[in-house]
């Protein structure tokens, strides 16, 4: 694991030992924080690596005591699959790749691209070029979807700006573009009586998800007059082409927003707003079952088994049953060191905003809980 001024642990997962630890942010005081010393998302793994994201570098550190082996600049939200290494590129130039042996060589720019590298050396082995019309790649900064083959990553859109939105499906072995869509930024409004505008409409800034077949993604309508809808269209991971769609209208208030991409079952939709979740069929889109918070939500949900697990603003933790939304077990943590607010106000798109969704405050392994707070790692059983 890893906290917010650059430090990275290991810790026996049957005693809780700490087995080491290392610093690897150099000068952390003197840099920007939210740029430099805060490891936003848990690190990756490989046989032999561990590989932490800080925003703006990238560090493999050996498994078995965090020495570090190479350093990466210029690209984040770091991905590990079939020995390769994903990362979303950053809108700024990068200077040269940097190890402990001095091996990696200089990476060239990337923008807002897409790269793959040997996960054991941060060796380049393909990184996505320009596309034929010179505009260059936007792509969101989430962690990529794999399926079927294909790395999938979505193109960033905003409402109030005159820009492309879209899904690129890239080949995962050497980065060459498969298939991909665009949305029409303005489309007549659908409604009786319609806008006096049109709307806004895109596909959403978060992640795609791969589940029952198909590759899911949201698309945003935003009407004139502001209140907004959401759609969950399911697509042919081969072609792209749309196979199935699902109006997200479990929200009773038209101000609350969704939080994340909804977390599929075996024949529900989890919809997590600000402070309840909807189970929605995913054959008829009606809702099964609602559950209000008694707080708002920090993190994803995670669905293991038959139980929703979540972590609330409060410290709290709580377990649902899946089919029926009832309250299986609930706790309070008594520690102002487990509040989990998200380390960036709403307004920053760069965490738990719309683009993706903050990682949970927990993990669940071999049937234990084991939580983050400020200080210190706490396993519940």
């Amino acid at each position: 694991m890893s906290d917010a001024e650059g430090n990275a642990f290991a810790f026996d997962i049957a005693t809780g030992h700490q087995l080491w630890h290392q610093q690897h942010c150099d000068n952390p005081q003197d840099h920007d924080k939210w740029d430099f010393t805060r490891l936003e998302w848990p690190p990756a793994l490989t046989s032999g690596l561990v590989i932490i994201d800080t925003g703006e570098e990238t560090f493999g550190c050996d498994r078995g005591d965090g020495r570090l082996r190479w350093k990466l600049e210029g690209a984040r939200r770091p991905t590990v699959v079939d020995g390769l290494l994903l990362r979303v590129g950053i809108d700024r130039p990068r200077r040269a790749g940097r190890s402990a042996s001095e091996t990696v060589p200089a990476l060239p720019p990337l923008q807002r691209g897409m790269e793959a590298l040997d996960a054991a050396t941060g060796q380049l082995r393909w990184q996505t070029s320009v596309p034929s019309d010179g505009y260059t790649y936007s792509l969101s900064h989430v962690h990529p979807t794999i399926a079927e083959g294909m790395v999938l990553m979505t193109e960033g859109f905003d409402p109030h700006c005159r820009v492309k939105s879209g899904l690129h499906a890239f080949d995962l072995h050497t980065g060459a573009l498969r298939w991909e869509i665009w949305e029409d930024n303005e489309q007549a409004c659908p409604r009786m009586p319609p806008c006096d505008r049109p709307d806004r409409v895109g596909v959403s800034s978060g992640r795609t998800v791969w589940a029952h077949g198909l590759v899911w993604i949201v698309e945003d309508r935003f009407h004139a007059d502001y209140p907004y809808e959401e759609t969950l269209v399911g697509l042919d991971p081969r072609t792209g082409r749309p196979e199935r769609t699902l109006s997200l209208k479990g929200f009773d208030d038209p101000d609350e927003i969704g939080s994340g991409m909804p977390i599929f079952g075996h024949d529900l939709l989890y919809c997590l707003g600000d402070e309840r979740i909807d189970a929605l069929d995913l054959a008829t889109g009606t809702v099964r079952w609602t559950q209000r918070l008694t707080s708002p939500t920090v993190g994803s949900l995670l669905l293991a088994g038959n139980i929703l697990h979540m972590a609330t603003e409060n410290g709290g933790l709580q377990a649902l049953d899946a089919d029926t939304g009832d309250p299986r077990w609930s706790i309070v943590l008594n520690d102002e060191t487990a509040m989990w607010e998200p380390p960036f106000p709403v307004s920053v798109p760069l965490a738990g905003t719309g683009y993706e969704a903050m990682p949970a405050p927990f993990v669940l392994i071999d049937g234990s809980l084991f939580v983050r707070t400020d200080n210190a790692v706490l396993q519940l059983r």
